[in-house]
């Protein structure tokens, strides 16, 4: 009661300071009963979202991921989809050998062991004699296969995995990676530097000197003779005699690197913690360094070719490649867990969401589905974009960031401005103008689609976090402590009309040439029909911050904001009700899609649609 109080005293007040000019604190009270938008999810929970620690493919185009709580992934062309298959277990499943398209073994902790013969439609437990963690698996045919596991042990099967016998490895350190060179020669290594080989397809097994105490973590053959081993701290061995001797290469790179792959003898790819990967293109004589995704872990690599690979590892990441580790993009659908800033739709079924560490996903068929784009480096947070037409759209965020594409996003090229700081938010003005704005009071324009941004005087150093125009010549900016600043003259120069509020004000809309709406801190919402001469208060009936507004139409508008805020209005903004959609998460932006939608995205992934 004392909260309430409190705010309905601010908002008594502010009334009595401003006079015609108000202001509304708004309280958390039950909002009059009024219309209720179909609300909806437009994306479903993340596809997938299991640690992924193992994966192999039996051909140029079918494989299997397999992770944490008993996960398992398919795919029939290369990544480009998946299929979630059930395993009938929450275990750690740590590998996967797959020397058929329908024959498959996969291993992990407390000894577990599953079969499939019919490409994973259906998995079988199979008995392991052992509880003890199994780390890799590899088969020289659909007959013979190694597991390899905690302590030093080895098991091997015959059959086809369907009986397993414990064979000596000679060593107590835990092995990690098991490859077979050929149908007799076998190769595994693991903790402290321990290299052990077979040449009679794992029957028996003997020590090769590393002259190394690394943790050794991951194998890969080129050909019988040409290897890649990488492991703890950056380490990374080769051997060019099929693993008789190994030989320490400089990686670079202190990182544990978890997975290794070497498709080709001129191309190789490690990669480990917190997404750094690592490709060399000379057998690994240099290396070249870069970060894929931030504080992602990557714990896998196959490729199907030289130049396809499939990278995956922590919450569900699957990164692709066509261009032997170079660049990565994401394959992974419905997937992001990040936060998603703003949204615009260029028409009712294209339009593209972004985010933090540049997170863009994109749908073509009015949001039923969205796709993850490639990351845009540096992994900055991108907290603006507006498009100029279907395919052409700018996108703005941290450090300064401005992004441009003119196919959807498919290809982002950075622009450059004399920003170094945050710029919140974007307009695209016409066929190629646009205003951006952000830090300390920063307004930049561009009248070629961004080749070239200039500097216009605010007048303020006041951040400033949203901009909206009504045409090409008449716009408004918002930003802190209530700053409100308004353009006839598309953005030339600007007047300064605060005063209004002492709240941060997040959000601007101005449907038409005299209209503007601004919405912002402690549930703050105001307006003005004469250009911002005046300024009325209106109640939203909540103490949330507000951060996005839109509308269908002049009457009909959508507000959202903190701890999952939609509110609805259909005459105007004199009367808002709250929706009964329920979330928890923070709604930071929302745009109109169509002629009677909207789309809305926030914390945690979230999208949400709402139809009339």
């Amino acid at each position: 009661m004392k909260r309430y109080l409190i705010y309905f005293c601010l908002f008594i007040c502010s009334l009595l300071l401003i006079s015609c000019k108000s202001n509304d604190t708004s309280l958390d009270i039950d909002t009059p009963a009024g219309e209720q938008l179909q609300w909806g999810r437009q994306n479903q929970l993340p596809f997938f979202a299991s640690n992924l620690l193992g994966s192999a493919f039996s051909n140029s185009t079918c494989g299997f991921f397999v992770g944490k709580d008993g996960a398992i992934l398919s795919t029939t062309n290369a990544g480009e989809s998946w299929q979630q298959q059930k395993s009938n277990t929450t275990e750690v499943l740590n590998c996967v050998s797959s020397p058929t398209k329908l024959f498959a073994i996969i291993a992990g902790n407390n000894g577990i062991i599953l079969r499939t013969v019919d490409g994973g439609a259906n998995w079988g437990r199979i008995s392991s004699g052992t509880n003890a963690i199994l780390y890799t698996v590899a088969f020289a045919n659909t007959d013979t296969g190694i597991i390899a596991g905690a302590d030093g042990l080895l098991i091997r099967t015959i059959d086809g995995g369907i009986t397993w016998q414990q064979v000596n490895s000679n060593t107590t350190n835990s092995l990690r990676a098991i490859i077979f060179l050929d149908s007799k020669t076998a190769v595994a290594v693991g903790r402290n530097g321990v290299i052990i080989r077979s040449t009679d397809a794992g029957q028996s097994w003997t020590i090769i000197p590393s002259n190394s105490t690394s943790y050794f973590l991951a194998l890969s053959f080129a050909d019988p003779l040409h290897g890649m081993l990488s492991g703890a701290s950056g380490v990374i061995y080769g051997t060019t005699d099929g693993g008789l001797t190994w030989t320490a290469r400089i990686s670079g790179s202190s990182s544990n690197l978890f997975a290794i792959s070497y498709p080709s003898l001129t191309s190789c790819t490690a990669a480990g913690a917190n997404g750094v990967a690592l490709h060399s293109t000379n057998s690994g004589t240099s290396w070249d360094s870069k970060t894929i995704i931030v504080n992602k872990g990557i714990s896998t690599i196959g490729f199907v070719s030289p130049s396809i690979g499939i990278a995956a590892g922590d919450g569900g990441l699957l990164l692709k490649t066509t261009d032997a580790g170079q660049t990565w993009y994401s394959v992974q659908p419905n997937s992001t867990s990040g936060w998603l800033y703003s949204v615009a739709f260029s028409t009712e079924q294209k339009g593209i969401a972004i985010g933090e560490y540049s997170t863009i996903v994109r749908t073509t068929n009015g949001g039923i589905s969205w796709f993850l784009l490639p990351y845009i480096m540096p992994l900055n947070h991108l907290r603006g974009i507006s498009f100029w037409d279907e395919n052409t759209a700018v996108t703005v965020g941290e450090a300064g960031e401005i992004q441009f594409t003119s196919n959807f996003g498919t290809n982002w090229s950075k622009q450059k401005s004399s920003c170094v700081e945050y710029i919140y938010g974007v307009r695209c003005i016409g066929s190629s103008s646009a205003v951006a704005v952000g830090f300390g009071g920063k307004i930049i324009k561009t009248s070629n689609s961004g080749t070239t941004w200039t500097d216009a005087s605010s007048g303020t150093v006041n951040h400033l976090f949203a901009v909206d125009f009504a045409n090409s010549q008449k716009g408004s900016v918002v930003g802190l402590y209530g700053t409100i600043l308004r353009t006839t003259d598309g953005g030339n120069t600007w007047a300064n009309q605060s005063g209004i509020t002492p709240y941060n004000l997040f959000a601007v809309y101005t449907p038409d040439e005299s209209t503007i709406i601004a919405v912002g801190g402690f549930g703050t919402i105001i307006k003005s029909i004469d250009g911002g001469k005046t300024w009325h208060a209106q109640l939203s009936y909540t103490s949330n911050d507000l951060r996005a507004i839109t509308g269908i139409s002049t009457t009909d508008l959508t507000v959202t904001g903190e701890n999952g805020t939609l509110l609805h209005s259909t005459d105007g903004g004199a009367n808002w009700e709250r929706q009964s959609f329920s979330t928890t998460n923070w709604l930071y932006g929302i745009c109109k899609k169509g002629a009677s939608s909207i789309c809305v995205v926030g914390q945690n992934g979230t999208i949400l649609s709402a139809s009339k």
